[in-house]
């Protein structure tokens, strides 16, 4: 099941809830109900695949901790695609492994060809979620018919080529929506031809669920849960959606198309008709990587940094405080976001840096986002009075002083038991937003607005491709 990084912490918040009660209790997982749906999906996919896999890929009840160290293994490649050093990925990539390993229940690994059921954990899910269904027999063999659909694409495409030549983590990101996409669009036509699509849909459902024990913990949990359900439904339903509109433009070689030249970005995943007709997407023009460089300078090198896309859906999953249409029509509005996540190298939990550049299609819609931004701010301030994570007291105060529009807003908040200081200014000029959030130990407001400046400033132009220079017209005749 679940594979992508950024996944993590809706992944976390699950795991957590999975340790409480819920109100309807799962089917017993055992090892005959497991074996017996296992025959029952391998006859189901060697039917509707042209065949049974050979080798047989094997059914192997395994334990949370070889499960961690199956996920460290196959997810340090892409680890290492943001961390250069070796040591500080293999750790990162443990650690990982270790975190994902607590929730996953069922994994077809593409390192050791094999099926793996961590049966425990299937059942904690079933009750976190509230989903009997993903036990009961229609449940199990959805689930398996998904994994077996990526073995019969492993065998087809070979995943460890496939993934070694990934550059980028967010081609990484991409690819995996292709994986688990493809998967998702071959597992809900057998489900429908043998009669599980009750198991099929719950499987679907509960990937993107916030498990409802996670309101307990006020709205902060709520937001970092729903920005990691934004990443799961990423990868499986915007994936499946996206290979089914390459599919049904090219139902011969769409396949072979969308594993072998795999989309470079989350945006065309969101939008198939980019990948169909490239010229059809709309060009950004603003660079906002000199500007990431300057945070990163500014910074220095006692900073570990990563730099990310960020599709307008993320955005949305935490603006659920403002009005839906609002929402929608910022993420219609938006061109490209470009960020730069933060870190200290020594003790990296204790503070945090955020910096995004968002360039929209009009000036109106960047004065928008700035607008919003500052009404989301007031909602979270009463939203989030309670809560393992709440807001203390804060101020905000309009920005309109050389060359800045925007805001400058200071929040004092309660973490457990420490207490976080924290500010964030949104500014924009003509298309462009600059956001910057710092979560601990937050520069004073005269530098923070003097780098927010800077960062304006080194936003750059695009470099357009020269237009073909046009054919003189035919001199007249004589």
């Amino acid at each position: 099941m679940p594979r992508s990084v950024r996944a993590l912490p809706c992944l976390l918040l699950i795991a957590a809830a999975a340790a409480q009660t819920a109100p309807a209790a799962p089917s017993e997982v055992t090892e005959a109900r497991l074996q017996e749906a296992y025959a029952d999906a391998l006859k189901a996919c060697a039917k509707a695949l042209g065949g049974p896999l050979d080798p047989a890929v094997p059914l192997r009840l395994a334990t949370t901790a070889e499960v961690s160290r199956l996920v460290a293994r196959e997810n340090l490649p892409l680890v290492q695609l943001r961390q250069p050093d070796a040591a500080k990925a293999a750790a990162e990539a443990e650690q990982l492994g270790k975190q994902l390993g607590a929730m996953l229940y069922a994994k077809y690994s593409w390192a050791e060809k094999a099926f793996f059921v961590v049966a425990p954990t299937w059942q904690k899910v079933a009750t976190a979620l509230d989903r009997p269904t993903l036990t009961a027999d229609v449940g199990l063999r959805a689930v398996m018919v998904h994994e077996l659909c990526h073995a019969y694409d492993d065998r087809r495409f070979d995943f460890t080529a496939r993934l070694r030549e990934t550059k980028t983590s967010e081609a990484a990101t991409a690819f995996n929506a292709v994986l688990e996409g493809h998967a998702q669009l071959q597992a809900r036509r057998i489900c429908g031809q043998s009669g599980w699509m009750a198991g099929f849909d719950a499987m679907r459902e509960s990937v993107a669920q916030v498990p409802a024990s996670v309101g307990k913990g006020g709205e902060a949990a709520l937001l970092l849960a729903r920005a990691g359900a934004a990443t799961m439904a990423f990868a499986y339903h915007d994936g499946e959606d996206f290979v089914a509109a390459v599919l049904a433009n090219d139902p011969e070689r769409g396949a072979e198309r969308v594993f072998g030249a795999p989309p470079m970005d989350q945006d065309t995943v969101l939008h198939p008709q980019w990948y169909l007709d490239p010229s059809s997407r709309p060009a950004a023009v603003y660079d906002a990587e000199p500007a990431l460089g300057r945070l990163e300078a500014w910074l220095g090198d006692a900073w570990r940094t990563t730099r990310l896309d960020v599709t307008g859906k993320q955005l949305a999953s935490g603006l659920t405080l403002l009005p839906q249409a609002d929402v929608d029509a910022l993420v219609r509005s938006l061109r490209a976001c470009r960020a730069v996540q933060a870190t200290p190298m020594e003790r990296p939990q204790s503070k945090s840096v955020i910096a995004a550049v968002m360039e929209f299609d009009t000036e109106a819609s960047a004065a928008r986002w700035i607008e919003l931004a500052a009404e989301l701010g007031r909602k979270k301030d009463e939203a989030m009075k309670t809560g393992a994570i709440r807001i203390l007291g804060g101020t905000a105060t309009p920005l309109a002083e050389d060359g800045l529009v925007g805001h400058l807003q200071r929040k004092s908040m309660r973490a457990g038991l420490a207490k976080v200081e924290m500010a964030t200014i949104d500014a924009c000029r003509g298309r462009i937003v600059v956001e910057t959030i710092f979560s601990g130990a937050p520069p004073d407001d005269d530098a923070h607005k003097t780098l927010v400046r800077e960062l304006l400033d080194a936003v750059g132009a695009k470099a357009v491709p020269p237009k073909p220079a046009a054919k003189p017209a035919d001199a007249p005749p004589k």
